[in-house]
């Protein structure tokens, strides 16, 4: 009998723009989940960041908002934050079947000054992705973990990497809330 492979997702979020460092966070997670293709993950997915006690990197207040991600068939993405950001459509892909890339996205989990500095480059975010590589995170890029939950929609969930306190770290979870959306928009 085999034991499980266990990973560590560690998370150190380092703010250059106003010098202070966040908390490191260490969870344990079963190895890789099976892979997907694309198609499964096309749709309109959402986290409601109010559902989570992140802190906000640069404010004393939580992260509030709603991030809404859709994903096309394409290879391409839309990411919009309560009204305050719609971003134009970006290029997304999956390595190893199951970590999600969106080249271009804010990073909204760490509040939506916090997000600017980093699309701006003046911040940036060290931890592990899904496999437990070092990362880095400069603005340019957001990167999801794409897991099977049978009581979700469409039998997925997307994760962040897991924020928060080490001892009881947040994971905000994105949920599919429509389908694919058709093809319309090209991405340079």
């Amino acid at each position: 009998m085999r034991k499980p492979n266990f990973l560590k997702a560690v998370l150190i979020l380092l703010l250059l723009c106003s010098g202070s460092m966040m908390t490191c966070v260490v969870v344990e997670n079963l190895s890789p989940p099976k892979s997907f293709v694309p198609s499964d993950l096309a749709g309109t997915w959402q986290a409601d960041y109010d559902q989570y006690d992140i802190p906000d990197g640069l404010s004393m207040g939580r992260v509030h908002g709603v991030e809404t991600i859709t994903l096309r068939t394409d290879g391409t993405y839309q990411q919009v934050f309560s009204g305050v950001y719609t971003g134009p459509w970006n290029k997304w892909w999956l390595e190893d079947g199951w970590i999600l890339h969106l080249r271009g996205a804010r990073l909204f989990i760490m509040g939506i000054k916090a997000a600017e500095y980093f699309a701006q480059g003046e911040a940036e975010a060290h931890w592990e992705d899904c496999l437990g590589r070092e990362i880095e995170l400069d603005g340019t890029e957001l990167i999801l973990c794409a897991k099977p939950d049978p009581n979700a929609p469409g039998g997925i969930i997307l994760e962040h990497l897991p924020v928060g306190d080490p001892d009881s770290p947040e994971i905000v979870e994105f949920h599919r809330i429509a389908a694919p959306v058709p093809t319309t928009t090209s991405v340079p």
